[in-house]
């Protein structure tokens, strides 16, 4: 992750691996920067506008920011225990 900038990399781990298009852009990476670094496998598209890093490990939580990101205005239930 070191070609990502500072803000860039705080998002990643907050979101447990998982950045969006716009906040790659909010962070100063630019549409070419964001290609190459899907072609050298830093990032991997995984739905609408959605990236992740590899080598974080899955999880529930994780899975569950990756369908919050890619649908922004919805929102996630699950049974009560």
């Amino acid at each position: 992750m070191s070609n990502l900038p500072a803000t860039a990399v705080v998002i990643i781990h907050r979101q447990l691996g998982h950045i969006t298009r716009q906040q790659l852009t909010e962070s100063g990476v630019s549409r070419y920067q964001r290609a190459s670094l899907e072609q050298s496998g830093v990032l991997t598209p995984i739905g609408h506008w959605v990236y992740r890093v590899p080598g974080f490990a899955e999880s529930v939580e994780s899975r569950m920011i990756s369908v919050s990101l890619q649908h922004p205005d919805g929102f996630i239930t699950g049974p009560a225990l």
